[in-house]
């Protein structure tokens, strides 16, 4: 009654949109359960998000569930994890896939895609495909409208809630998998967890 969810029968948190040939994408951290040995819900540590949930749409009403990215192909370092890494997840070094964003770009005139995620607080990663929904692969984070591409990152306070200047851009090569020069802060108020930059009209939001 309070909201109208894109889909109910699965978890999924932090939504990044990209639109592609008349299509809305939307990844999202794939949420799971955890469980003790006896079977019991535990509380959440988010361990278990090793892998990027994909829905699109062409009407914004009708949805189309594509499955869920493996991204992390790395051991959990969570006491209470069931998984040792997914084994088909493109991220080796990647424990976790949390807060995702995508973006395509032409490339040598090959249409590339690419999913941008983070491994908690342990860096972020980036996966190279060939359609929107995979399959992805580890290639060796936002586009502007004249195809400079730029990775956005950062989070945590320091005691000044409003203004944390915590949070980063830097400029992403013409590859858009590895950095050029060095990374400037953004003065932003309550900049905190998956929080996304958009350009409308000249104007970055």
């Amino acid at each position: 009654g309070n909201s109208n969810p894109l889909m109910s029968h699965s978890f999924g948190a932090d939504p990044f949109a990209m639109e592609y040939n008349g299509r809305l994408y939307v990844y999202m951290s794939s949420d799971k359960y955890e469980y003790d040995n006896d079977g019991n819900i535990l509380g959440n540590s988010f361990a278990e998000i090793k892998s990027v949930k994909v829905i699109s749409t062409e009407d914004m009403v009708n949805w189309t569930d594509h499955g869920e990215i493996p991204v992390g192909g790395a051991e959990s370092s969570s006491d209470n994890t069931y998984y040792e890494g997914l084994p088909n997840g493109g991220a080796k070094w990647a424990g976790l896939s949390w807060a995702p964003a995508a973006a395509h770009k032409t490339i040598n005139g090959e249409e590339k895609f690419f999913l941008y995620f983070a491994n908690a607080g342990g860096g972020i990663g980036v996966l190279e495909g060939d359609s929107p929904i995979g399959p992805f692969h580890d290639p060796t984070v936002d586009e502007d409208d004249d195809g400079q591409g730029y990775l956005y990152f950062g989070g945590g306070f320091t005691d000044d809630y409003n203004h944390p200047e915590s949070v980063c851009v830097i400029k992403l090569s013409d590859d858009m998998t590895s950095t050029v020069g060095e990374a400037k802060s953004i003065d932003a108020p309550g900049l905190f967890e998956d929080s996304g930059i958009h350009k409308y009209n000249g104007q970055y939001y």
